[in-house]
């Protein structure tokens, strides 16, 4: 359920138009990072929730490298000689770094020059809540509790401290606000339906990168061992097996 992503400064241009967030969605390498920075041993991320959980759909993700269609929403939405930003990473995740590096080489080709900020994790993670960050920035993080709801509450629904890009859609607000009201497991996975629609196709939120995985190497002998949703093996559980 781990995610990683990069997320966008909404609360400015030109990260408030969805045209212009739409259009990094078709100029990121996506295969080239899964190839080149996980090594192949990530999967490619396709919503704004967990592929594990249920509700999860890949139906909207129909991004794929494609210069021509993002210089087209770029100049839509009156960029059409691109801009100068910045993406901010952690200095103490290598893979952050080698993914800026080639989602800036990316971007260059359709006009958008991007410089790399490294900060500070606990710099990085002062920023968000006062949506302080620059321009873009890379995103890593995983919902731990195992429902729809979590990841929409934590990173979509607007003025929340946790929504650290300030993006905000009042119908993606408004099915949320439902989904807490209903029980009804038929009618919450209906809506979120909708809310994956809205924010990975309609007004993406994100760039959505990689599902690293959980990866744990043992002898076969060792049986036991099960992951959580809040990225923890139980070493308690394990034993070997006679």
């Amino acid at each position: 359920n781990f995610q990683t992503r990069i997320e966008f400064n909404c609360t400015k241009p030109p990260f408030d138009n969805p045209l212009v967030r739409k259009a990094i969605a078709y100029a990121t390498p996506y295969q080239e990072i899964l190839d080149t920075v996980y090594l192949g041993t990530a999967k490619q991320l396709k919503s704004v929730i967990p592929s594990a959980y249920p509700g999860f759909t890949d139906e909207f993700f129909k991004y794929e490298v494609d210069y021509d269609e993002a210089q087209r929403l770029l100049a839509e939405a009156g960029y059409a000689d691109g801009f100068d930003t910045t993406i901010t990473i952690m200095t103490e995740y290598s893979t952050q770094e080698q993914i800026a590096i080639l989602v800036k080489d990316s971007l260059k080709k359709i006009g958008i020059n991007v410089e790399i900020e490294k900060m500070q994790s606990a710099d990085f993670w002062s920023q968000g809540p006062n949506k302080n960050f620059k321009g873009m920035y890379i995103f890593e993080d995983m919902p731990g509790v195992v429902d729809m709801g979590f990841s929409t509450k934590l990173w979509l629904q607007s003025g929340v401290d946790s929504n650290f890009s300030g993006y905000k859609n009042d119908e993606l607000d408004r099915l949320y606000k439902e989904t807490t009201q209903t029980v009804d497991n038929a009618v919450r996975a209906e809506k979120f339906q909708r809310i994956q629609e809205i924010a990975v196709w309609e007004d993406p939120a994100w760039v959505l990168l990689a599902e690293p995985g959980y990866h744990v190497v043992v002898r076969e002998e060792i049986e036991g061992l099960f992951w959580q949703s809040l990225q923890e093996i139980r070493w308690a559980n394990a034993y070997r097996a006679q």
